[in-house]
């Protein structure tokens, strides 16, 4: 099926498109793939801008000119990244304290568990120790990076692989630090996130 034209996609958003047109290109864009989709919906962005600077009187042709600006724009944009997700894998897994230099212990009652993973943009080291008031643990680590991803700002997400048990999420420190507390026993995925990456350490049962 032939691809709408940026023309187009403004006429049609314009309102400058008959019926007839209309309606073709309306049954193109339902089965439009996602690239097609996220030009249509940042031309609907531009538009939205462009309708504020026509209410601020900006001088003639200016509008015209952004439109020409975007059009380029449009051709000649990179696509979006993909997500390279990296499956980390465990190094090491000790009752002592942590053998990796720089890594902070946490101190606490009840027995500590600590476990090294390993993937190719990081290294991340977990604390994980039982609440001294209930059966709950907390979770708490750190983000070594190795490449040039940086430690600060990344999202850490625990998703619960089995019954109603807690899902959190967090974000690492300058440091690359970062604790999610409260966390009921059970087996869970950990995903830890930034721009087009997402490390996952797979399966791992907390326990007290």
């Amino acid at each position: 099926m032939e691809k709408p034209t940026f023309k187009q996609l403004l006429d049609w958003l314009e309102g400058r498109l008959d019926a007839e047109e209309a309606r073709i290109l309306e049954s193109r864009l339902r089965s439009a793939d996602a690239e097609m989709k996220a030009e249509l919906e940042w031309l609907r962005a531009f538009l939205g801008t462009a309708e504020a600077a026509r209410r601020t009187a900006l001088p003639p042709g200016v509008r015209a000119d952004l439109v020409r600006d975007f059009e380029v724009f449009a051709r000649t944009r990179r696509a979006p990244r993909l997500l390279q997700r990296l499956i980390a894998t465990l190094a090491s897994d000790t009752a002592g304290p942590f053998a990796l230099e720089g890594a902070r212990s946490v101190q606490a009652e009840g027995k500590q568990r600590q476990l090294i993973y390993e993937s190719d943009p990081a290294e991340i080291a977990l604390n994980i120790f039982p609440n001294s008031q209930d059966e709950n643990l907390t979770l708490s680590g750190q983000i070594y990076s190795k490449t040039d991803l940086s430690p600060a700002g990344l999202t850490v997400q625990i998703i619960a692989l089995e019954g109603t048990v807690k899902n959190d999420l967090t974000t690492s420190d300058d440091l690359g630090e970062f604790a999610l507390v409260d966390i009921p026993q059970g087996r869970y995925n950990i995903f830890i996130s930034a721009e087009g990456i997402e490390i996952v350490i797979p399966e791992i049962l907390l326990l007290r």
